[in-house]
């Protein structure tokens, strides 16, 4: 099953077709696959305490008969970061800012104008220890080019 979305239409429309769906996969509580439920939007705050929608919630559904667990899980947008409150725009600039020089707090508030730094550390902590996958990442082999140049 897919995780993130290019737009919310699309999302929205797989969450409400998610009976007549035969390829989704289990539940990785209870195994089972044919339980979902569209179970409503998940919402970030920008700025300004305003809301806005980045995701919807998928639920395996053990009401009305239904046999799932209870759990849930979260469909996202593809411009979103699962469980972080800022959007990649953010995590983009503030690396940028971060391998250019600046320290840590100073990124920070670069990427988001906040004054409060407090988050910037919980940053680059979740950063660092994802470093591993991003190194297999770069390890992974390119594309060789179609021509060679002969010296």
């Amino acid at each position: 099953m897919k995780r993130y979305f290019d737009d919310l239409d699309t999302l929205h429309k797989f969450t409400l077709s998610l009976d007549s769906r035969p390829d989704l996969i289990p539940c990785r509580h209870c195994s089972k696959q044919d339980q979902w439920v569209s179970h409503g939007f998940v919402y970030k705050k920008q700025y300004q305490g305003e809301r806005r929608t980045v995701g919807k919630h998928i639920f395996c559904s053990n009401r009305h008969g239904r046999s799932g667990c209870g759990r849930t899980l979260r469909l996202y947008l593809s411009t979103e970061l699962a469980f972080l409150h800022y959007t990649t725009v953010h995590l983009t600039a503030f690396l940028f800012a971060f391998l250019g020089g600046r320290t840590t707090q100073h990124a920070y508030r670069a990427a988001t104008q906040t004054t409060e730094s407090r988050n910037a550390w919980r940053w680059l902590h979740k950063l660092q220890r994802k470093l591993v996958d991003y190194r297999v990442l770069l390890k992974a082999p390119c594309p060789q080019p179609a021509y060679r140049l002969k010296s």
